[in-house]
């Protein structure tokens, strides 16, 4: 179940096989850093420092990124996964001893790493969208700590996006039908979900406890984070038996 070294990682090598890629891991690194860097920076700063640098701008552009994300995944990990899968290349694989985890895996980091610009992108707007202004959410959620779980629940719900995409593909072994299918069966299940955390988030924000407490963030982490990752689990598992 565990992820092996993507080096190892037959898929993975095979698909991510592309000397000229535009952007290495350790470029995307640094780009996402940098750009991350001077977003806290402008934003924090509370300043202008031009018309194209306006925190407002960089807070609305994570506002449309953001919720998109695990749509754009999905699409991604289906589009991947089921152009591979109908190949002979893969059905000469599944002759081999490769465990159906590994094979599982590979299409999920070979996802992540097409989307390596998207994510670094994303990496660099999150200081938006933790201290935003008018459009922001600390004025939604003001407590740091549950502001810092939403983040953390996002990165869930893009893995969500992938993990769907790719067990699609294997299910499908065809480029269309799993394209379609990923980002529809995505949208279905995380938009209720959402609006439901976002019902009980309300409902519990009453309560005396939900001032500032360590235990609202402990109750808000169980029900923004684990959601994502638990339904990841479970299509995993289904991606592992399509595989």
């Amino acid at each position: 179940m565990l992820p092996t070294n993507p080096k190892t990682n037959p898929v993975f090598q095979r698909l991510t096989r592309h000397p000229n890629a535009p952007l290495t891991l350790q470029e995307t690194a640094l780009l996402a850093g940098g750009l991350g860097f001077l977003v806290l920076t402008i934003r924090l700063s509370k300043m202008s420092v031009s018309l194209l640098l306006t925190p407002w701008y960089f807070e609305i552009a994570a506002w449309l990124l953001y919720p998109f994300a695990p749509l754009i995944g999905a699409t991604m990990a289906a589009s991947i996964t089921g152009r591979d899968a109908s190949t002979d290349l893969y059905q000469l694989m599944r002759q081999t001893p490769v465990a159906r985890t590994d094979i599982v895996w590979g299409y999920i980091f070979a996802t992540f790493y097409r989307l390596r610009a998207l994510l670094a992108l994303m990496v660099a707007l999150l200081p938006a969208l933790l201290f935003g202004g008018v459009l922001g959410i600390p004025y939604i959620f003001p407590h740091p700590g549950i502001r810092l779980v939403l983040a953390i629940g996002l990165w869930g719900a893009i893995l969500f996006g992938v993990v769907v995409g790719v067990s699609e593909g294997l299910l499908h072994k065809k480029v269309f039908p799993g394209v379609v299918a990923a980002p529809f069966g995505v949208t279905v299940i995380l938009v209720p979900l959402a609006f439901t955390g976002r019902s009980l988030f309300y409902l519990l924000s009453e309560f005396p406890m939900a001032g500032a407490t360590l235990g609202f963030v402990v109750i808000m982490s169980i029900l923004i984070v684990w959601p994502p990752y638990l339904l990841s689990l479970l299509f995993f598992r289904l991606a592992c038996r399509w595989a």
